[in-house]
This record gives structure tokens, C-alpha cells and sequence, in this order.
């Protein structure tokens, strides 16, 4: 006489929740092997055991549950298997190169906001620079929506070429248009690629060297108090500087109110 298992009894003996059972059902996967036309229950006989075996092994290899039912519907071969097996370590390989990439981030999104710690906010110091990667696109932004509608644009060409998870935003600002007309504009948005060898982009090196730094933690909008710190830092000190500025982002965020607030390296190489 056959023996039959219920669905509570299935799901104890095998870790499958009830409720994945009766999906498996739903789908057609894993149709219950008799059921009570009296009250409707619904029992698994034990040679199905091996099948619920087989659906845990592909679910543990990564298969979506289409994959499986494309894999049941024909005989199971050590060939089948094989190119089966093949198909998802290429998956699970490109899964990991992703989720590497994204360990990297991390990685370097910790250590920026643990660097910005170390010196009190506004306080302006002299940072020693290793050589670092930009991507570099020109571009006069003069007030807020010039700055969202072109920030929009490269954004955009960054995720087609896969670059936001190596890149830090960064903007370059005019030394000589702060002392001239007392604004910031802005003549470059920059990603700052801290991974190498990640792109097809052109690259511009921001060269190693002593830079005047300050990290400030503000909204976009008020970012001129800042820059004019510095410049009359600079002035005051009669220091000689190279180039413009660099306003890298390194951590933004929105406040319950929507407000915008970002941790802002402001740096500007001297001699």
C-alpha cells in the first residue's frame, strides 16, 4: 500500500515551508500525489521525496524556479547537468565581480567619511595627495539647475558605462571667478574613479602634490562661505596656488524635510 505524507508532515521532513509547497503546487512544480476528494487535503507520496531534493539542489545553485521547470520538463542527463552546472558558474562568477565592485565602494566610502573625521570641520589643513583618476566633463554651471541638469546628464552616461560604483563626484570650481566676482561656478563635473582599470572613459590625472583642504558638512546652497574661508586664507597667508578648486562629494543625504546635506572635501593644489 502506497504511503502518504500531508503537507505539514512534507514540510517537517524536508525544511520546505508549507507555504513554499503549495507554491511549488500553484506553479506545477511539485503536485501533490494524491489528494482527498472528501476534504480536499492534499498528500505527497515518498518517492517525491527525491524530487523536493532536486528543487532544494537547483534553489542552493541559484536556478529561478523558470530555470527549473524548464529543467523538469525533460530527463535530467549528466550532460544536461553539465552545461546546466557551466550556465550558472558563469552566472554566479559575474555575481561575484559585481558584488565585489560594490565591497570595493563600500570600502572606499568608509575610509573617505572616516578621513573627513579626523580633522575638525572647517579647519584648513595642508593634505599630501597621491595621484588620482578623474573623468572630466566640461561644463560652465553657473547656479542650481545648471548644475542638476548637467549633474543629471553625467550621471546618466556614468550608469551606461558602469562607472558610479568606482566614482566619487567632484566638481571643479574657478579660483578666478571667486576672486573676481565673489561666486562660485563651477568648470567641471569630475568622477574621482578610486578603482583601477574599471572603464573605456577618458581619463585627466589630478596630479600628486600638496593641496589646501578644508571638509565641511553643508548644504549645496551655502557653499560660498566656504570657498571664501579659504580664499582669504589664501590670501592672508600669501600662499601660491595651481589650478582651481576641487569640491568632492563624499557623502550627501537628505534630511525628514528633504533638505540636502553633503561631507565636502574642498581642496586646491598649492606650491
Amino acid at each position: 500500500m502506497e504511503t502518504y505524507f500531508s503537507v505539514g508532515e512534507i514540510s517537517k521532513l524536508t525544511n520546505v515551508p508549507i507555504q513554499t509547497l503549495r507554491y511549488y503546487d500553484k506553479m506545477g512544480l511539485l503536485k501533490p500525489a494524491y489528494i482527498n476528494e472528501q476534504n480536499n487535503y492534499r498528500y505527497y507520496s515518498i518517492n517525491q521525496f527525491i524530487k523536493i531534493d532536486l528543487l532544494k539542489q537547483c534553489k542552493l545553485m541559484g536556478l529561478s524556479l523558470k530555470e527549473i521547470e524548464e529543467l523538469l520538463k525533460g530527463e535530467i542527463t549528466a550532460d544536461s547537468m553539465i552545461k546546466i552546472l557551466e550556465q550558472q558558474r558563469m552566472v554566479l562568477d559575474e555575481k561575484i565581480k559585481e558584488l565585489e565592485a560594490v565591497k570595493s565602494y563600500i570600502d572606499f566610502l568608509d575610509f573617505r567619511i572616516k578621513e573627513s573625521t579626523v580633522v575638525e570641520k572647517t579647519e584648513i589643513f595642508i593634505k599630501e595627495n597621491e595621484e588620482r583618476v578623474v573623468k572630466r566633463y566640461n561644463c560652465i554651471m553657473k547656479n542650481v539647475k545648471e548644475v542638476e541638469l548637467n549633474l543629471r546628464k553625467v550621471l546618466l552616461e556614468a550608469e551606461k558605462d558602469d562607472c558610479m560604483l568606482n566614482s566619487e563626484l567632484a566638481f571643479e570650481a574657478s579660483l578666478e571667478n571667486l576672486k573676481n566676482e565673489g561666486k562660485v561656478i563651477y568648470t567641471a563635473i569630475m568622477l574621482y574613479k578610486h578603482a583601477k582599470g574599471v572603464d573605456n572613459c577618458e581619463n585627466v590625472i589630478l596630479p600628486k602634490g600638496k593641496y589646501l583642504t578644508m571638509y565641511y558638512d553643508d548644504g549645496y546652497k551655502n557653499n560660498l562661505k566656504y570657498y571664501k574661508k579659504m580664499l582669504n586664507y589664501i590670501e592672508k597667508n600669501n600662499i601660491e596656488t595651481i589650478g582651481d578648486f576641487n569640491e568632492f562629494s563624499i557623502l550627501s543625504r537628505i534630511n525628514s524635510n528633504e533638505a540636502e546635506k553633503s561631507i565636502i572635501q574642498l581642496e586646491i593644489k598649492i606650491k
